[in-house]
């Protein structure tokens, strides 16, 4: 019998911060579970906890590692143990996620043998988050430069995100891959999934439900969403408002639904691994970020067929056509919130048919399937452009 070898796969390394439950780090495991791994081996390396979703990294049949940090800001410990692993799993190229990852990543090219690196961009940051502070010129100083050093592609998570990019650090190339779901893990909201969770979560069966995901930071805008609910509450008393989410401003924002007298229909949910179910609960989705890059859970919202009111900001209005598939409201808005608000819970007829568009939108532009299928196609380009570069 002939002796047949195992041909050996170009082993990807995925470098990410942390495993939180967070938009860069869901995209991340949704790649993973449609990658065809016939034809990649991947790995993921996190620098720190927390690591909520290692289970789901591993149940794609990706392999997971952590750096083990005690901070992020420690650059010579970060990277001699980030050296060391990557010399053991020697990669074939490596793809780098969110701001510490990228640097790091970026300067342990220093250290071995030069492969193909990318950087995924989640934010627009640049054009939101400049403080003027040293620290920030700083930081965006080391991206510029470690960017333009090292990468060999840059990919946008969506157009407004590329522009940001463009323009403050002048990255390219840069191709846009929009954020995506699998629609086939996401359906629409049926009866006995509504009454369930909503029977876990002690919430009547007559209440109106709104519901908001995100880290409870500036650029979420749940202050907006508190005041806007406070307004709606007067007319309809049923209100109930779910968020979903943890981080600094959750002490403020528990202070603010006090003084408005609507802490007792206001449910801070924490950070959960469940989101998908937990939107079973809801009749409306509320997104009035400042600045956002597209939104994981907007696109699942979207998928799951629940009526959308979100801010009129960039990457919003790459995925929301007002009066289509969602309503747009002026950023920081809360009146016109309410408004819209108003106008959904007075017609279920309105509401429909802006759910069945909402998912319609996401089968034909935010499928993860194709997206992960571009990104395999990327990966291929730059290993055989590598292994033409080293030939000669």
């Amino acid at each position: 019998m002939p002796n047949v070898t195992q041909r050996k796969l170009p082993r990807i390394i995925h470098l990410i911060d942390s495993l939180t439950v967070g938009g860069a780090e869901r995209l991340l495991v949704t790649h993973l579970t449609h990658f065809d791994h016939s034809r990649h081996e991947h790995h993921v390396v996190y620098l720190h906890p927390p690591d909520t979703l290692a289970e789901a990294v591993n149940n794609t049949g990706a392999q997971c590692h952590t750096l083990n940090l005690t901070s992020a800001y420690n650059p010579a410990i970060a990277l001699a143990r980030l050296v060391r692993l990557l010399h053991r799993l020697s990669p074939s190229l490596l793809h780098t996620h969110l701001y510490f990852s990228n640097i790091y990543g970026r300067l342990s090219r220093l250290c071995r043998t030069r492969i193909p690196l990318i950087t995924t961009l989640h934010n627009p940051d640049y054009s939101n988050e400049d403080t003027g502070r040293v620290s920030y010129q700083i930081r965006k100083f080391a991206d510029y430069v470690t960017g333009h050093l090292f990468n060999d592609r840059f990919i946008a998570v969506s157009d407004a995100v590329r522009r940001d990019y463009q323009k403050h650090l002048r990255f390219r190339p840069i191709v846009t891959l929009y954020n995506s779901i699998d629609p086939n893990h996401v359906s629409p909201i049926q009866a006995r999934d509504r009454t369930r969770v909503r029977q876990a979560l002690g919430i009547p069966p007559d209440a109106f439900v709104l519901i908001q995901v995100g880290r409870l930071h500036p650029q979420k805008g749940h202050a907006i969403t508190l005041r806007a609910f406070a307004q709606a509450l007067f007319t309809t008393p049923t209100l109930i408002l779910l968020l979903i989410g943890k981080g600094r401003l959750e002490p403020d924002l528990m202070t603010l639904a006090e003084q408005l007298g609507i802490a007792h229909r206001v449910r801070f949910l924490g950070e959960r691994n469940d989101i998908i179910d937990l939107l079973h609960a809801a009749d409306l989705f509320v997104f009035p970020s400042h600045y956002e890059a597209l939104g994981i859970a907007l696109i699942e919202a979207m998928a799951m067929e629940l009526p959308v009111v979100a801010s009129a900001v960039d990457g919003i209005c790459e995925v929301i056509t007002h009066e289509v598939d969602g309503l747009l409201v002026s950023p920081g808005d809360a009146a016109e919130f309410a408004q819209h608000i108003g106008r959904l819970i007075a017609s279920p007829e309105k509401r429909h048919k802006l759910g069945i568009a909402a998912r319609q939108t996401v089968l034909d532009r935010f499928n993860a399937g194709t997206n992960a299928r571009d990104l395999e196609q990327l990966y291929e380009q730059l290993l055989i452009q590598d292994r033409i570069a080293r030939e000669v």
